[in-house]
């Protein structure tokens, strides 16, 4: 899934090949992903030291503060952005400027979202709702009704995330807002792919591409394909959506979007897992584990347990079946999700067959 407010800061470095006429050994494809990555991530470096510069030269300027936040966020730094947002909050407060305390609001709203604490993210993007209907700016409350969609979606309330999603989808449409619209419409896919229609969740999604694709936003188009991959693995076409998911992966590794690498590493394993290739399951699972678990996005490594924890039983080593669901539950329990539920129902069912067993 995606999280309307937040907005990518820095340029991208583009490799360009002079048009010369001699002969040149060009490097294969991975040397050349390699050397773009390495730019992207010098050139994010680079941008990092300049706005915590300006911080320490500038600590009043609110503004500097954010961007730096936003930097720190988009990096997997949640703690040092978290600080960054309450500085910007902090000056905002003492500036009395609304405009100042909606950034830091939202942006926190989004930090909390990252690390699934629902209900402080939910206080942070209602707050900023608020200041926003005060302010008369109906781009922000979009993207105000569009968090709490979100909120409400990882609560499993469908309806209310699908009327959230409507209210931002009506206000982008009215300011012309390709860019808002076509986050809409790819929150909306989830709404209805959670409730199992398909073929809405696909025309959602594709009109979500297709916008972000004209508009060359490849962070949302990585988001898009990586929805479409989920819906043809729910089909059953293992091959169409190991396409979508590669697609996003490719996109999000280029771009440094490790959330996103993370969710398309988990899925890559779900689609080897369902085709019997084990190793290969675990392989992206631990994959996506390990970055999910250095961000601290917890709903991600929760998922990451529970389906290594699903790979271990057809493996029949039940003891690690019951340590990586436990590591779930525990993390589902500290974000109040819905799925702890399961979970405890699992662990149960799993110690009933193996008393029975024993007997």
């Amino acid at each position: 899934f995606i999280i309307p407010f937040l907005i990518g800061i820095w340029s991208i470095v583009l490799i360009q090949l002079g048009l010369i006429n001699v002969n040149v050994d060009l490097p294969d494809r991975d040397d050349m992903l390699e050397a773009y990555q390495k730019a992207e991530q010098a050139n994010r470096d680079n941008t990092l030291a300049a706005y915590q510069k300006e911080a320490q030269l500038d600590p009043d300027n609110a503004e500097g503060w954010n961007q730096l936040g936003l930097l720190l966020f988009q990096t997997g730094e949640l703690m040092q952005a978290e600080e960054a947002f309450r500085k910007v909050l902090a000056l905002g407060e003492a500036h009395q400027d609304q405009e100042e305390q909606v950034w830091a609001l939202g942006n926190l709203g989004n930090v909390y979202f990252t690390r699934g604490e629902m209900d402080k993210a939910e206080e942070m993007y209602r707050k900023a709702l608020n200041l926003n209907e005060a302010l008369g700016s109906k781009e922000g409350m979009a993207s105000q009704y569009g968090n709490l969609g979100l909120i409400y979606q990882t609560r499993r309330e469908l309806d209310k995330a699908e009327e959230m999603h409507r209210k931002s989808l009506e206000l982008n449409e009215a300011l012309g807002s390709k860019e808002g619209m076509t986050k809409d419409y790819g929150n909306l896919g989830i709404v209805y792919q959670a409730q199992r229609e398909l073929d809405k969740a696909e025309e959602m999604y594709w009109k979500s591409l297709d916008i972000s694709e004209a508009l060359g936003l490849k962070q949302l188009s990585a988001n898009q394909y990586g929805n479409l991959g989920n819906v043809y693995d729910t089909r059953g076409d293992l091959n169409k959506a190991e396409e979508m998911y590669r697609k996003s992966l490719n996109i999000s590794e280029t771009l440094g979007m490790k959330q996103v690498s993370a969710n398309q590493y988990g899925n890559l394993g779900l689609v080897y897992d369902t085709r019997g290739d084990l190793n290969k399951a675990e392989e992206m699972y631990r994959k996506a584990l390990k970055i999910s678990e250095a961000l601290g996005l917890k709903e991600i490594s929760a998922r990451q347990y529970t389906n290594l924890g699903i790979m271990y039983e057809q493996r029949g080593d039940l003891d690690k079946v019951e340590e990586l669901w436990n590591k779930s539950l525990r993390l589902y329990q500290e974000m109040g999700h819905p799925n702890a539920e399961k979970m405890q129902q699992w662990l149960d069912e799993l110690a009933q067959d193996r008393s029975a067993a024993a007997q």
